[in-house]
Order: C-alpha cells, then structure tokens, then sequence
C-alpha cells in the first residue's frame, strides 16, 4: 500500500497507520482529510479485492475525519462504523489513532 508521512508535531510519536476503505469500484480513489488539510491531492489508494482501497499513514495519535474522492467524486467508506455530520450535509468518517 502507498504510505505517506502526515503528523501534527513530533514525528518521534508518529505511528504507521494501516487504512482499507470500502467505496466500490474506481479508477482513481484518494483519502483525504485533516490530516491532508483536505487536499483533493490526498493520499492515493491501492485496490485491494472486493471494492475495498488501502493506503498507509504515518499519524499521530489522536482523532481523524476523513472521506475518500472516487474519480472525482466524494464517496463514504461503506464500512466505516464512526461517523460525524459535516457542514456540506454529508458525514465524515473517524478514524481513532492511539
């Protein structure tokens, strides 16, 4: 999976993250979040099988919103079991880093 180097402060606290997302099935998916700033840019995914996309983060502990960009278009992680409403009247995905 592509890992990607994102932290807040010290790097020395700064652990591997594993992230699989399910959104289906397209040419390009990206994660983004804030840890990206938002960035459209993100981090790339990998396809794995059934419709499901991983990527590795170097993050610190804490807690994250995310969503993924499939060919443009923004999507939810089908099997994300946190999520919190958004000011665009979506919901985000939390991922928890410990």
């Amino acid at each position: 999976m592509p890992s990607v180097k994102l932290s807040r402060s010290s790097a020395s606290q700064t652990r591997q993250v594993p992230v699989i997302v399910r959104v289906g099935e397209g040419r390009k998916v990206v994660l983004t979040g804030d840890f990206t700033s938002w960035s459209a840019e993100g981090v790339p995914m990998k396809p794995l099988s059934g419709g499901r996309y991983g990527a590795n983060l170097q993050l610190q502990p804490g807690t994250y919103q995310f969503r993924i960009l499939v060919d443009g278009n923004w999507a939810n992680d089908l099997d994300s079991g946190s999520r919190v409403s958004n000011p665009f009247g979506t919901e985000n995905s939390v991922l928890e880093v410990s």
